[in-house]
């Protein structure tokens, strides 16, 4: 079995409690059901609040508060999961993406806060600061700059394991809107209105409040997929980023708007050429595990339907301040030995659903995944 700590959207700088704190919750509860034996943590997304970094510099010491308190909570949840663990986590066994509010949107490099954070992680441990040697280096995307994603493979065990870790952030940046802004002036002042009460300062402001903002939105590039070369069969490939990858009737409804990457279709044919057959991100703080179907469904002879899926995990948010619900999940992918050792030789992933509600920890829901049939999935509570 390979077992998989899934965490997103911490927002450290405006946590419901104490990073500390947080820290100790995820790891106790971890042990208090028995589910210890983590391979690896991955991170969707958010491990900072952006309007609590948005002073960032690589070269002002007094403004890394933040990240001081980001590499003490990873520092301290990997101590705290490796006091019931047999194999012990290194700091490479922690898998991070960046999201929406890592990145510096004032910053020539937006992606300098992010990648201070993974070298200060990993130099924790190793000793020397700079990215693991499993982040790639891609081409030059539409920021002009050299974005960090990652291959991590786990070769050792049953089953094997790849991690494709992906940044989905864009945004439209300040100047574009401000060229907006300036061409809707000229259209004002060039236009005759009947209504003379119609206040043009009024206009202006109420549309400036607006377009100040940096337009944030989901678009995976796809030159990434292009630079990398393994061949993934004999992988379960698992794609890492932030933003949602398939949108939810509950989450556009609840949101009234999806978060969903732009380039999805792009993004579908580019994981599919890669063998990717799980998903997992973060962004909306709100967890929901859902198959998303890519083929048409098939009958066999025998009258079971068999359909190809990509199993999509939204982590939720396990920390941020302001909402009512806080959750993270394990996944655990099962192989021959699980199966053979079980009464149903035909479980392929059991999710395991933790959520907190304030000081309150409801029941883990368990997800049972099969390996033949989507329909008959099995919900459960522990």
């Amino acid at each position: 079995m390979f077992r998989i700590l899934h965490l997103s959207d911490i927002h450290i700088g405006n946590t419901y409690v104490d990073s500390p704190v947080l820290a100790y919750r995820i790891a106790s509860s971890i042990h208090s059901k028995k589910l210890d034996g983590i391979k690896c943590v991955v991170v969707t997304g958010d491990i900072f609040d952006g309007h609590k970094t948005d002073g960032f510099s690589i070269n002002q010491p007094y403004s890394f508060k933040y990240l001081i308190e980001a590499v003490d909570f990873f520092s301290s949840l990997r101590n705290l999961l490796n006091q019931n663990q047999n194999e012990k986590l290194s700091v490479d066994d922690f898998l991070f993406v960046p999201g929406n509010h890592d990145i510096l949107r004032k910053n020539e490099n937006k992606f300098d806060l992010f990648v201070a954070f993974v070298k200060a992680f990993h130099s924790m441990e190793l000793g020397h600061y700079k990215l693991p040697s499993y982040y790639i280096k891609t081409v030059k995307s539409s920021y002009g700059i050299e974005e960090p994603f990652f291959l991590r493979k786990y070769e050792n065990g049953n089953p094997k394991v790849a991690f494709i870790g992906l940044n989905s952030t864009r945004y439209l940046l300040n100047q574009e809107n401000k060229n907006i802004l300036e061409t809707l002036k000229l259209a004002l002042s060039n236009l005759k209105r009947t209504n003379e009460q119609l206040d043009d300062k009024k206009i202006l402001d109420s549309l400036q409040s607006v377009l100040e903002i940096d337009k944030d939105f989901g678009c995976i590039y796809s030159p990434y997929f292009s630079k990398i070369n393994e061949d993934m069969e004999e992988y379960t490939a698992i794609a890492l980023f932030h933003h949602h990858f398939s949108a939810f009737p509950e989450q556009i409804e609840r949101f009234k708007g999806s978060g969903i990457i732009e380039n999805y279709s792009e993004v579908l044919r580019s994981i599919q050429s890669k063998n990717v057959s799980i998903v997992m991100h973060g962004h909306k703080h709100f967890a929901l595990e859902r198959p998303v179907v890519l083929e048409e469904p098939v009958f066999s002879s025998d009258n079971q339907l068999n359909l190809k899926v990509i199993d999509v995990f939204s982590g939720g948010s396990v920390g941020v301040k302001g909402i009512n619900e806080h959750t993270f999940s394990i996944l655990d992918l099962w192989d021959e030995i699980d199966r053979n050792e079980s009464e149903n030789d035909d479980i392929k992933y059991v999710h395991h659903k933790f959520i907190f509600r304030g000081e309150h920890f409801d029941p883990v829901s368990k997800l049972t995944i099969y390996c033949s049939d989507i329909a008959h999935r099995k919900l459960s509570f522990e």
